[in-house]
C-alpha cells in the first residue's frame, strides 16, 4: 500500500497471552483523543525538549518500558521519546475505523507519507475487515511519514505484536533500523520497547 505516509538500548519483553475480547469503546474518540496527542506532541517539541505532553484524558498513552539511553542533548532526546510514548496513537489507531468492534481503515487518511506500506499478519491490509479479537501482527514500512502534525518524520521498518489488554491494547515494537528525525536531531532505534493503550468510552 502506497501513499504520501524513524539505538535505544532495552530488553526484548515477551506480551502475556491475552484471554479477553476488548471491550467496546468509541473509536471516534480514540482518534480524536490522538489527534491531541499528536498536538501536544508538536507543542513539546516546538518548546525544545522541555517537559512532557499534556495528558490525554481516558486514553493513557503508550508508555516505553525503559528510558532511553543517554544523548548528546535534551532537545535531540526529546523526539524518539515523544514518538515511543505515544507510538500507538501514530502506528496503530490510524488503522482502525469509528466501528464498534473496529474494522480496518486507510491510514492514509490520517497522515501524509512519501511513501509507505503496512501488513497484518504478513497480509495486505484488508480495509473493511474486522480487526481480530486475538493477538495480530502489524509491519510498517515508512518513509518520510508524519504522524504527529511534521512534529517530527517517521522512516523505516517497525513491527508490533498486538494483542488486547482488558479495554485496550498492548503491543512489543520490534524497530528495524527506524529513523525518528525531528528539527532537535536524528536518531535511529534497533531496540524493542513495549507499549500499551485505553481505550476512551
Amino acid at each position: 500500500m502506497s501513499a504520501r505516509y524513524h539505538t535505544v538500548d532495552m530488553n526484548t519483553p515477551t506480551p502475556e497471552q491475552a484471554r479477553g475480547s476488548v471491550q467496546p469503546g468509541s473509536l471516534a474518540a480514540i482518534a480524536a483523543r490522538a489527534r491531541l496527542a499528536a498536538a501536544a506532541v508538536a507543542v513539546a517539541l516546538s518548546l525544545g525538549g522541555c517537559g512532557k505532553p499534556a495528558p490525554v484524558a481516558d486514553a493513557a498513552p503508550a508508555r516505553p518500558t525503559q528510558a532511553p539511553s543517554t544523548r548528546a542533548t535534551a532537545a535531540v532526546d526529546e523526539a524518539p521519546a515523544q514518538f515511543m510514548a505515544f507510538a500507538l496513537n501514530a502506528l496503530l489507531v490510524p488503522l482502525f475505523d469509528d466501528d464498534v468492534p473496529p474494522r480496518w481503515a486507510d491510514p492514509s487518511m490520517s497522515f501524509d507519507c512519501d511513501g509507505g506500506a503496512v501488513t497484518v499478519d504478513d497480509a495486505p491490509l484488508d480495509i473493511g475487515a474486522p480487526v481480530p479479537r486475538e493477538p495480530f501482527t502489524v509491519r510498517w514500512h515508512m518513509e518520510r511519514c508524519a504522524p504527529f502534525d511534521d512534529a517530527m518524520d517517521l522512516s523505516g521498518d517497525i513491527e508490533l505484536r498486538v494483542e488486547p489488554s482488558g479495554a485496550g491494547y498492548k503491543a512489543v515494537l520490534q524497530p528495524a533500523r527506524f529513523h525518528v528525525v525531528s528539527a532537535h536531531g536524528h536518531e535511529v532505534l534497533t531496540q524493542a520497547f513495549t507499549a500499551s493503550m485505553g481505550l476512551g468510552r
